[in-house]
């Protein structure tokens, strides 16, 4: 009877190892650098997404559906409803990295205060690094009063 049990316990263990390296084997990375638009330079503390290109397709197409047909109601489209397979945040230098995604087709989302929120398509291949680099533009407000008018403010400075 210990026997079979150690047998049974030992196969399911080969079978585990197993999936962990075939999951390996359907694996790249995400890797890239976020940068200010208008400056160029690295932007630390940025949010990184990655979401599924389908995903995010079938949502869009969607709201688009919903905005053309008067009976539909309002559908509210955010980036931030869709479901996050992966996250990290840039370091000092702008760059970040995402490993074990697996092989398919994802869109990059990169977002931070004071920024508009950008996102890239890329294709992830098994044992592949995909670089994918997102630049974002900088959000102003416009300020309407009778000292400043029409002057736009930076929220950075």
């Amino acid at each position: 009877m210990k026997k079979i049990f150690y047998l049974t316990m030992a196969a399911a263990l080969m079978c585990g190892c197993a999936e962990d390296a075939e999951d390996e084997k359907n694996t790249g990375s995400v890797h890239g650098v976020v940068n200010d638009k208008q400056t160029d330079d690295p932007i630390s503390g940025a949010t990184i997404n990655i979401i599924d290109a389908q995903e995010l397709e079938d949502a869009i197409k969607e709201f688009q559906q919903s905005a053309m047909d008067p009976n539909a109601g309002s559908y509210d489209f955010s980036y931030d409803d869709l479901p996050v397979l992966l996250s990290t945040t840039t370091g000092s230098d702008g760059a970040y990295s995402l490993e074990a995604v697996k092989a398919g087709k994802y869109y990059v989302f990169a977002k931070k205060n004071a920024y508009e929120e950008n996102y890239i398509p890329a294709t992830v291949e098994a044992g592949r690094n995909t670089k994918c680099d997102v630049i974002l533009n900088r959000l102003s407000l416009r300020i309407i009063d009778n000292e400043k008018l029409g002057q736009d403010i930076d929220f950075l400075d």
